[in-house]
């Protein structure tokens, strides 16, 4: 049983996490907060089609969620250090902007899955859109030992998950040729970055069983986010 003050204890923590083209996912670092944040703030928001060229327009159309988007600053003081610099924190945090080094070679590099943890009521997955930094005080020779950092986060997108694509020379389609070694799973985190993107090339290509695509077959590569009209 967790006690009160164990609760307090509780550290919040933000985990960059690597994709693999097996449908697996890595740790790559975990960065915890040396505070606990005073704020934890998420939005939620809805998609909704208004009619406005008609004059007796039928109510707003309901077309699904957005994304969930989260905001949470951390706070980082190494004043009372002898050699205290708060640089190597921002570095680590920094990375969560960036490609992530597997992808860079490829036609869609994206950036790293970012897990925010805080005990067990708070967890929230998908990737970093901004940090903003915040210098507050510093040494002598400019050394920043004191500062924040507001993390804005966004939920990654469910829709294309559920896509039904249709084969055959649509527009916005792509082709792409098996080659020994690829599974759906690797072709899809190549090309839209998420590996959970099998079942949409599996569609498209009515492709019965996923586990057994030959080398040498022609795929058809849907566009992202695409919708049937």
């Amino acid at each position: 049983m967790v006690t009160h003050a164990q609760e307090n204890l509780l550290k919040a923590t933000l985990t960059l996490q690597q994709p693999g083209k097996d449908g697996g996912i890595r740790d790559i670092d975990t960065f915890s907060f040396p505070f606990n944040p005073k704020e934890w703030s998420i939005t939620h928001a809805a998609d909704w089609k208004v009619e406005t060229t008609k004059a007796d327009a039928p109510p707003p159309e309901f077309k699904g969620p957005k994304p969930a988007s989260a905001t949470v600053e951390i706070f980082l003081d190494e004043s009372e250090k002898p050699n205290g610099d708060i640089s190597t924190s921002v570095e680590r945090l920094k990375k969560a902007v960036a490609p992530e080094p597997g992808t860079v070679t490829l036609n869609h590099p994206v950036a790293p899955y970012v897990l925010f943890e805080w005990g067990k009521a708070i967890r929230f997955l998908g990737y970093v859109e901004s940090i903003a930094v915040t210098y507050t005080m510093f040494r002598g020779g400019g050394a920043p030992i004191r500062g924040s950092c507001k993390v804005t986060m966004k939920e990654f997108p469910s829709n294309a998950a559920n896509q039904n694509p249709t084969s055959g020379g649509e527009p916005g389609y792509r082709t792409r040729r098996v080659v020994a070694g690829d599974t759906l799973a690797s072709i899809a985190y190549e090309e839209y970055g998420s590996p959970a993107q099998w079942r949409a090339l599996a569609r498209a290509n009515r492709i019965v069983d996923p586990s057994r695509v030959p080398s040498g077959v022609m795929l058809q590569i849907p566009p992202p986010n695409w919708e049937r009209p």
